[in-house]
């Protein structure tokens, strides 16, 4: 429908690109984040997609997919001893479609793992007469089961690894910075539904609801602003920090403020710098003088250092 109607798109692939070559022309590309981590850009061919494929290997992503493969690996194959643990006992689940229904659970529990397993079960028939009808009847049960991972598959071989998928023909750099910045934007839409309060919208009216969504641009504009002067005002004192001193005053000055200095989260979600500035309070006095004049005197309190840094 988008390329119908002559639109561009840059979006990330759902599932992971198979049988994709590194295309001839194109030399790897290495890019920074705002952690300053390095992301390896490369443009790849597929013969299923006619769409420009960029191909993006990230070290940090690849550290944190580990770390949950393993969690998520070590918490299935858990559960999997406790199911096999239950074949031994004698008021445990042994019967074949029950241990089925506990196994079929598990993997739904978790989808990104098991598929990676191989699970083979030892079915035997008894004979079981039943008290009531006194008539023998048979039932197959699991004696035993065991598990492994599936030969030629590693849960962790494309840890790290992501497809973007797009119609610009243009270079890895360019493509990169549309795709961040469509990242942002996103963030942007989850700060106007959550924490500016713009989800949900609890009018009737439809001038109401039009009042209560220009608010929230209102409102986002407010917040875009405070936040972007927050991170120039982190990176300039990042550069303050990092520039030689240019005298032994300023450097005593410096390590004074270093003493009394708290660490400010400027990348903060808006709710966190609002909940800190509401720590700085007004406080009113009322009092009445001899001849029934009232005296009201408006005094803030002292703003703690985040509240002052902010």
């Amino acid at each position: 429908m988008l390329i119908e109607n002559g639109f561009d798109y840059i979006c990330v692939s759902r599932s992971k690109i198979k049988n994709c070559t590194v295309d001839a022309g194109s030399v790897p590309v290495t890019v920074e984040d705002n952690r300053k981590q390095k992301i390896k850009l490369q443009k790849v061919v597929c013969e299923k997609y006619n769409d420009f494929i960029l191909k993006i290997d990230s070290d940090a992503k690849r550290v944190k997919e580990l770390s949950m493969n393993n969690r998520f690996q070590e918490s299935f194959e858990k559960g999997l001893s406790v199911i096999a643990s239950s074949l031994t006992k004698k008021s445990g689940t042994k019967i074949e479609a029950k241990v089925y229904e506990r196994v079929g659970r598990l993997k739904q529990k978790y989808p990104s793992i098991s598929r990676y397993y191989e699970i083979n079960y030892t079915v035997e028939t008894e004979t079981i007469k039943n008290r009531k009808t006194k008539e023998n009847t048979e039932v197959r049960k699991v004696k035993s089961m065991n598990w492994k991972i599936k030969d030629h598959l590693d849960p962790s071989e494309r840890s790290g690894t992501y497809f973007l998928r797009t119609s610009l023909e243009a270079s890895e750099k360019l493509i990169w910075m549309i795709y961040n910045i469509i990242r942002e934007i996103e963030y942007s839409l989850r700060t106007l539904k959550t924490d500016l309060d713009l989800r949900p919208i609890y009018h009737h009216k439809d001038e109401s609801t039009m009042a209560h969504l220009h608010l929230g641009l209102l409102a986002y504009w407010v917040v875009n602003t405070v936040r972007y002067q927050l991170k120039g005002a982190q990176a300039k004192e990042i550069a303050e920090t990092k520039a030689p001193e240019a005298s032994v005053e300023k450097e005593q000055k410096t390590q004074k403020q270093d003493s009394q200095y708290i660490p400010i989260n400027y990348n903060a979600q808006w709710r966190e710098i609002v909940r800190t500035m509401n720590t700085h309070k007004t406080v009113t006095t009322v009092s009445k003088k001899r001849y029934d004049q009232v005296i009201i005197s408006h005094r803030c309190s002292d703003p703690n250092p985040k509240v002052e840094a902010i």
